[in-house]
């Protein structure tokens, strides 16, 4: 059993890891979120364009850590896509909402997990040949890219875009999770957008928020 705390050890030089554990608030209103997202969505397509977003220095950090040769795009990248095609957010799950609202407001990848299914500590490493994504959305072999494992398996990656969707709706815990290069950590600002989104929806509370920098003796 978890013990309310975020345990990470983070393996990977030029990443800052923001990590946030919230407790669902009972009386949350559901159409306040719906309102969120929908403001932002358009928010989001009046300042950007597929153009805009690839000279973005944030997405260009994260591409150059990523590898935007490889076959997956950033989480963020392939919502941003989404959205400016014509597509929104899913209203479905608060936790999901949330992720993909931050997402793009920081214009970097996000995950959100289930915190009472981890078994902690989560570590953020490399991913090795036996790391396999098994999502709603297909298999995803993860060798050579980020990824965040807990003591069993792959839990999350800036490249995994269905992590929400193994989030019930009535999830007490979860734990949220931004991706962000240390080159542009200030710009992302993960800390202050995600207390803008908690003050402004009401939806969750926090239990513990921290940064994790990559561990001392890890190279550039």
């Amino acid at each position: 059993m978890n013990s309310g705390k975020i345990v990470c050890v983070n393996e990977l030089a030029c990443w800052r890891l923001n990590a946030a554990l919230l407790r669902l608030a009972h009386d949350y209103a559901p159409p306040v979120l719906a309102l969120a997202a929908e403001g932002n969505v358009e928010r989001f397509r009046r300042k950007h364009t597929i153009e805009s977003i690839a000279a973005s220095t944030a997405v260009q950090a994260a591409r150059s850590l990523i590898g935007y040769t490889c076959p997956f795009i950033s989480s963020f990248e392939e919502l941003a896509r989404r959205v400016l095609e014509g597509g929104s957010i899913s209203l479905d799950r608060p936790a999901q909402v949330f992720r993909d609202i931050l997402s793009l407001t920081s214009l970097a990848p996000w995950s959100v997990m289930a915190y009472t299914r981890l078994t902690l500590p989560l570590t953020f490493r490399t991913g090795m040949a036996k790391d396999v994504w098994n999502g709603p959305c297909g298999r995803l072999h993860l060798e050579g890219y980020p990824v965040l494992c807990d003591a069993r398996s792959v839990v999350a990656s800036p490249v995994i875009s269905d992590d929400g969707a193994l989030v019930e709706t009535d999830c007490p815990e979860i734990l949220l999770v931004c991706y962000a290069p240390i080159t542009v950590a200030r710009e992302v600002n993960a800390k202050g957008y995600l207390g803008w989104l908690i003050h402004m929806s009401a939806v969750y509370r926090f239990i513990e928020e921290r940064a994790f920098l990559p561990r001392e003796g890890v190279k550039q």
